[in-house]
C-alpha cells in the first residue's frame, strides 16, 4: 500500500511549467489612450517597434507588406482603420470598442517592453520644411543644455549638494524654455528628452568634475 505522497505505479510526477521573467509590455493599443494615431504611426515606422513571432518570442516588426501580420505596415494599416472611424464614423462603430475589450486587438501584439519604451513626446509625424531642418542644429541645443547643467551642478557641488539626473534635467528644461532654446522640432524640450539625448551617459559620468 502506497503512502499519501507516493505516486501510483507507472505515474510520473509533473514538473512546474517554466516561467518567463515578468516583463511589462506596453502595447500600441494601450498607448492609444495617451497619444494620437499619427504619433504612434510615426513611432512604429521609426522607433524599432517590437512584436511576437509564431512561438511567442519578442522580435522587431518586419518591413513586409500589409499581408504580413508581423510587419510595421500591418500595424499601421490597423491604425488607418482606427483613424477612418474617427474622421468618418459609421453607425455601428460604437461596437468596435466592445469587441476590442472582449477579443483584444492586433495592436496588442505591437509595442515595447516598458524598460525599452522610447520617449514619444518629441515625435512629430508632420512634414518639416527643408529650411527648418537645416537651420536647427541638434548639437547646438545639446551644447547649451550641457552648459546649463554644468553651471547648475557646479553651484550645488560647491555647497556639497548633489542633484539627481532627474532634478538636473528638470532644471535644464525650465531654463531652456525661459531662454527660448528649442530642439530639432522647434518646440520646448521635455526633461526626459533632455536627459536621454544630452545629459546621461558620458556627460553624467563626469559630472563630479564640474
Amino acid at each position: 500500500m502506497s503512502t499519501k505522497d507516493e505516486l501510483p505505479k507507472g505515474w510520473v510526477k509533473s514538473t512546474p511549467r517554466p516561467q518567463e521573467p515578468n516583463i511589462d509590455w506596453v502595447s500600441v493599443e494601450r498607448l492609444l489612450d495617451n497619444y494620437t494615431i499619427p504619433v504612434l504611426a510615426e513611432a512604429i515606422e521609426t522607433l524599432n517597434v517590437q512584436t511576437y513571432d509564431a512561438i511567442g518570442r519578442r522580435t522587431l516588426a518586419t518591413d513586409g507588406d500589409k499581408k504580413d501580420i508581423r510587419s510595421k505596415a500591418f500595424a499601421i494599416a490597423c491604425l488607418e482603420h482606427r483613424y477612418s472611424m474617427l474622421v468618418d464614423p459609421g453607425p455601428d462603430d460604437y461596437l468596435f470598442d466592445e469587441r476590442v475589450e472582449l477579443e483584444g486587438s492586433p495592436l496588442d501584439l505591437f509595442g515595447w517592453p516598458k524598460a525599452e519604451l522610447p520617449d514619444l513626446n518629441p515625435v512629430n509625424p508632420h512634414h518639416l520644411s527643408k529650411v527648418f531642418k537645416i537651420s536647427v542644429s541638434l548639437e547646438g541645443w545639446i551644447t547649451q543644455a550641457q552648459a546649463i547643467a554644468k553651471e547648475y551642478l557646479s553651484r550645488h557641488n560647491a555647497n556639497d549638494l548633489h542633484p539627481s539626473l532627474e532634478e538636473t534635467s528638470e532644471y535644464v528644461a525650465v531654463r531652456m524654455r525661459k531662454l527660448k532654446v528649442y530642439g530639432p522640432h522647434k518646440k520646448p524640450l521635455e526633461p526626459a528628452y533632455i536627459k536621454r539625448h544630452a545629459l546621461q551617459s558620458e556627460f553624467w559620468k563626469s559630472r563630479n568634475t564640474y
